[in-house]
């Protein structure tokens, strides 16, 4: 069965505890109006190199320190298995620029559940 590897990582603020999310109202195809930062891996590096890649590429952040690894998660969708691999990083950045989509934008845990 054909399979996806994915990277992605969770942006947190320290002070606030506010969400890091990608608006991609823009280009979905589906249902991810908002979506995490991180995405695929290419053959050559690691889930974590990608996460440090990604996040680089999409808003110019660079992790130079540790990051913690939360797990992966795997589901069949579409007759494919889909592996993501989660990070997350706590930084006290209050703003980033989304210079891959249309913005980048952090949500409490309230704001996220409307």
């Amino acid at each position: 069965m054909e399979h996806t590897e994915k990277s992605l990582i969770f942006i947190v603020n320290k002070n606030t505890w506010k969400i890091l999310f990608q608006d991609r109202k823009s280009i979905s195809k589906t249902w991810e109006e908002w979506w995490f930062f991180g995405w695929s891996i290419e053959e050559w590096e690691s889930s974590k190199e990608a996460a440090i890649r990604e996040l680089k590429e999409e808003l110019d952040f660079d992790i130079t320190k540790e990051f913690d690894y939360l797990g992966r998660i795997s589901f069949e969708y579409e007759n494919k298995i889909h592996n993501r691999y989660m990070y997350i990083d706590f930084t006290d950045k209050d703003k980033f620029i989304d210079y891959e989509w249309d913005g980048a934008v952090y949500f409490t845990y309230d704001e996220l559940l409307k």
